[in-house]
């Protein structure tokens, strides 16, 4: 099964910007917002096509092997997409392709999920505030050869040369892939 490594993303006042505490909305056209610091590491560590982008992520990747083309093939021999989406509540896959193709995603591609973000009010009503934290939780399904701290870096090394060196990187869980 995958792997699976758990990570913290946050972003708070510092010497970058940001303020202390949530202050009026009308501040941010002086004061950076923690949450657009956020927003955009998010988007610097990842394509329009939810693949990650950040360069080395992908070195350590292998193709499948032989016997994994076996078990997608064999995979492939019982599973219905139609009953996959449906029960998954999805109208329509993201990628495209063979079912063999989708199928080899499935198993043998590592993935970049937001699982949650938080900033700011989220009660009933409206709240005019620059919000000084942001936080997501991300989880990266891992492969064969991966590792979590090799991830983490090379996530570090992306998030500095987009100038968001500043967000910071938490590990909560990193649990290798093993063979089931």
């Amino acid at each position: 099964c995958k792997g699976l490594l758990k990570l913290e993303l946050t972003a708070a006042a510092g010497a970058w910007g940001g303020p202390s505490g949530d202050i009026h909305s009308c501040e941010q056209a002086l004061v950076a917002s923690p949450v657009w610091a956020l927003v955009q590491a998010l988007a610097a560590l990842v394509d329009a096509g939810e693949r990650v982008s950040a360069p080395g992520f992908y070195d350590q990747v292998s193709p499948p092997s032989e016997s994994d083309e076996r078990l997608v093939g064999a995979l492939a021999a019982s599973f219905d997409e139609a009953s996959h989406l449906s029960a998954v509540g999805a109208s329509r896959y993201k990628v495209d392709g063979t079912l063999q193709e989708k199928l080899r995603a499935l198993v043998f591609s590592p993935t970049f999920n937001i699982s949650s973000f938080h900033a700011g009010h989220d009660g009933e009503g409206t709240s005019n505030i620059v919000p000084a934290r942001a936080r997501a939780v991300v989880d990266i399904r891992l492969v064969p050869r991966m590792t979590g701290e090799t991830v983490v870096s090379v996530l570090r090394k992306q998030l500095e040369a987009a100038g968001l060196g500043h967000v910071g990187i938490r590990v909560l869980e990193d649990t290798p892939w093993a063979r089931a």
